[in-house]
């Protein structure tokens, strides 16, 4: 019988389906991390601004405070003794680590794995998970050198930071 009001039907979803779309938004921003840049065939040796967005979102995912000035370090390519130094240097002085964060770029060559760069970034992990300075460094896989170290250093000099690399 109906009475002429308006009826609503009000979808009930079981709570698994809340958890699972809350999981689901998880791991689609975990893959995101380490999805490599999307580059376009002419611009590999300048920083295109989609590149620039593309690896500020990147950051943005990984650092507490994205917007303080960035100390990036190029670890495939800069000398061990300046790697030693700034990581070095980041990790005593309470505050430098309040002024900057510290972005190492890690390429994912085999060649990196085995060279005393990649002990040294490995413990400089290590420090500072044990010290709870995971949200002022970010480790960024590099897969396409070229086109996501352009725009890192497009970045980090936008924001008046310090770039470290032997190119």
């Amino acid at each position: 019988m109906n009475d002429g009001g308006v009826q609503c039907r009000i979808p009930i979803y079981p709570a698994w389906n809340q958890e699972m779309s809350t999981l689901a938004t998880v791991l689609a921003s975990a893959i995101s991390l380490t999805e490599p840049a999307v580059s376009q065939p002419g611009s590999k040796t300048v920083a295109d601004p989609l590149e620039v967005a593309h690896m500020r979102r990147r950051l943005f995912r990984t650092l507490d405070l994205p917007d303080k000035k960035l100390i990036a370090i190029d670890c495939g390519s800069v000398a061990i003794s300046e790697l030693y130094s700034t990581t070095e240097r980041f990790l005593r002085d309470a505050e430098f680590r309040d002024t900057c964060n510290l972005v190492l770029a890690i390429p994912t060559d085999a060649a990196f794995a085995d060279s005393p760069a990649f002990d040294h970034v490995q413990s400089v992990k290590q420090a500072a998970f044990e010290n709870g300075f995971e949200g002022k460094v970010s480790w960024l896989l590099i897969h396409e050198p070229l086109v996501e170290l352009a725009a890192l250093k497009n970045l980090v000099t936008r924001q008046g930071g310090k770039w470290c690399a032997s190119v």
